[in-house]
């Protein structure tokens, strides 16, 4: 690991914070998990390989439409910009666009988001490695920030990297797809006033949506988010896993996964997908010497996948006072990038 790569942790003690969550959630009517669980390492290992499946058109999406638009993202973002990727996960598109901004002379500075601090190293790492031989001076401009959505909002509205430069932030990955009508337009919001808040010269956000609706879109739902070969499925598991963790420690088992099984449905109108945890059996939870007792049947929601099509997003952005500059379609794919200013 390069010692130039940096780590900035919002909180410190996420298992903590996580864990309030997952208790909290678990006490709630109905009960839910938060869908970060996902993410831990194990979470992102699996997900890397479902990005790897045919089943899921995701990445390839993202990747063919930014290879497809270096030169614009070059040339907005000029001699001095910020690049900020939320949810950033494994790295897999940033390499690319800053392989085009290096090779012209760029000095982009590029922040990476994700709430998994150990995935963020690791990523980062890789790309510093692949880069560095080539611009080590590109090293000094890459910079992790571990937390949440809105501790991260809050940080970038706080720090002085962006102040005074061109800023672009990218969200990709279909992320938010998994954030409910109700919410989407205050998360765009959120996000656009704390970088008007860090005095960036000016801003730009890319965001990747997948899906639309009717009898195509709910069988491309289904086998996108429950692939046949069983990948979604697990990783969607490994979140009860993460949660047993949470709750009491490698061996405790407070959600029993022979008890709780992982089960996706969607409406058939294809406008949207939950993944939860089924209870085979009555049994009863034990949260912090609570008991919670849950009927055979019982469901645990876990995330919602809400396919959108371009009508949706153009009317949730127009709550959020955000305006659409160009949408980016790829030429197979129900998939699309749009880029959106204030």
């Amino acid at each position: 690991m390069t010692p130039y790569l940096s780590i900035h942790t919002i909180a410190p003690n996420q298992e903590r914070l996580l864990r309030s969550l997952v208790v909290d959630g678990l006490n709630a009517e109905p009960k839910i998990l938060p869908s970060v669980l996902l993410w831990d390492d194990a979470g992102h290992e699996l997900f890397r390989k479902i990005t790897k499946s045919q089943f899921y058109c995701g990445p390839q999406a993202d990747s063919e439409i930014m290879k497809g638009r270096l030169r614009e993202i070059r040339e907005y973002l000029g001699d001095d910009g910020v690049l900020v990727e939320l949810g950033a996960g494994s790295i897999p598109h940033t390499t690319a666009i800053l392989e085009e901004l290096y090779r012209h002379g760029a000095k982009t500075r590029y922040l990476a988001h994700d709430f998994c601090q150990n995935r963020l190293r690791q990523s980062l790492g890789r790309v510093g490695k692949e880069l560095g031989t080539k611009y080590p001076e590109s090293l000094h401009r890459m910079r992790g920030v571990a937390g949440t959505y809105e501790q991260v909002f809050e940080w970038l509205a706080k720090t002085n990297h962006l102040e005074g430069h061109r800023v672009l932030v990218i969200w990709l990955g279909n992320s938010l797809s998994h954030i409910s009508d109700a919410e989407f337009p205050d998360m765009i919001e959120m996000l656009m006033r704390s970088i008007w808040q860090s005095r960036a010269a000016s801003s730009m956000l890319i965001i990747s949506v997948g899906g639309g609706g009717g009898q195509e879109a709910s069988a491309l739902l289904r086998s996108s988010y429950d692939a046949p070969d069983g990948s979604s499925a697990a990783f969607v598991a490994n979140a009860l896993r993460h949660a047993n963790r949470l709750l009491g420690g490698a061996n405790d088992l407070t959600l029993d996964p022979g008890i709780w099984k992982a089960v996706f449905r969607a409406n058939a109108q294809g406008t949207a997908g939950v993944w939860a945890f089924r209870s085979q059996a009555p049994t009863q939870l034990v949260v912090d010497g609570r008991v919670v007792a849950c009927a055979a049947g019982e469901e645990i929601d876990l995330i919602t996948i809400t396919p959108r099509d371009a009508a949706n997003v153009t009317g949730l952005l127009a709550l959020s006072a955000t305006q659409v500059v160009v949408t980016w379609k790829h030429r197979s794919f129900d998939w699309s990038k749009y880029t959106l200013s204030r």
